[in-house]
């Protein structure tokens, strides 16, 4: 069953342009779907304008539906207590999500009842992997590390107990190891707690090894759409390809690692693909008309790719 849709949804910044460009997508209970795509894509402000947090400056247009019902025309007094309550919020950078002044048991402070705060908070610490949690509830965030910082972020989402769970790269700040723990962490989640989880990432092949669908994102538009097998073993757009190109892991010894040249663009030249500067299987058709996203092969390309990919 869908928890969260969405549908059309553009943010823009007035006078500037859109920044996110119709983009659409549902998150069904209990799974866990990736957002994808390289910085500047749209994928961290798509993220933020489900919870109503793009900003003051922010236009954002569509619809975003929550068990059934439209919150983007609402308060902000009625998505603060949808926020935390019904969805948790994970932010790319953990120490600076955090007030450094305050202690960690002043954050559980601002969310958790007097009478049960403590005893809460260390079980919450302990459910996401923290040892002594007595001890890191006196602790500030300077004290921390990212990786133990990042999990008191995770505790926090889940104070509320929410049912769905927004992590905009929640990784990006550790090294390999942590990240591979909290990602772990985040599966785990999903299967003792039935969460739902939309995972921002710019890391394809870690998305994948988490997610159920993953939804790849370029200039502010989903290029690509399918199951998480499905995107890393044949991909359709060639977009996506690079991407995996890309991937260190691929690269032979005494070789450059594949390059995307170039930067995205917002507004696709000519009304035509955003990606046809950069693509290496462009036509003309492709500089002259945007291509719609075909649920056929999941991709919006007007040459997608047929082949496998090998892993």
């Amino acid at each position: 069953m869908t928890l969260l849709t969405v549908m059309d949804l553009c943010v823009s910044f007035p006078p500037g342009g859109q920044a996110v460009r119709g983009v659409s997508f549902s998150v069904g209970r209990g799974e866990i779907v990736g957002l994808v795509g390289e910085s500047g894509s749209g994928k961290s402000l798509t993220c933020l304008s489900v919870a109503g947090l793009a900003g003051r400056r922010a236009l954002v247009q569509g619809k975003v539906f929550w068990d059934g019902e439209d919150v983007l025309p609402q308060s902000e007094t009625q998505l603060t207590r949808l926020r935390g309550r019904e969805i948790g919020m994970i932010f790319q950078d953990p120490v600076a999500a955090l007030n450094p002044l305050r202690t960690v048991e002043a954050h559980f402070a601002e969310v958790l009842p007097r009478k049960t705060r403590r005893s809460t908070a260390v079980n919450l610490l302990s459910a996401v992997g923290i040892r002594e949690p007595e001890r890191r509830l006196r602790q500030h965030p300077g004290e921390l590390s990212g990786g133990i910082a990042q999990r008191v972020g995770i505790a926090l989402a889940l104070a509320l107990e929410p049912r769905l769970l927004l992590a905009d790269e929640p990784t990006t700040a550790l090294d390999a190891t942590i990240q591979a723990q909290v990602l772990g962490l985040l599966a785990a989640l999903r299967e003792t707690r039935g969460l739902s989880i939309l995972l921002v990432s710019h890391d394809l092949t870690m998305v994948a090894d988490v997610c159920d669908r993953i939804l790849v994102m370029y200039a502010g538009r989903i290029v690509e759409a399918g199951s998480a097998e499905q995107i890393v073993t044949a991909p359709a757009h060639p977009y996506t390809r690079l991407l995996l190109d890309a991937r260190p892991e691929r690269a032979e010894p005494g070789t450059l690692l594949p390059v995307l040249e170039g930067a995205g663009r917002a507004e696709a030249p000519n009304g035509g693909c955003a990606f046809a500067p950069r693509c290496p299987r462009r036509e003309a058709l492709c500089g002259e008309t945007q291509p719609l996203l075909d649920l056929r092969v999941g991709a919006a390309c007007h040459r997608p790719l047929r082949e496998g990919y090998p892993r």
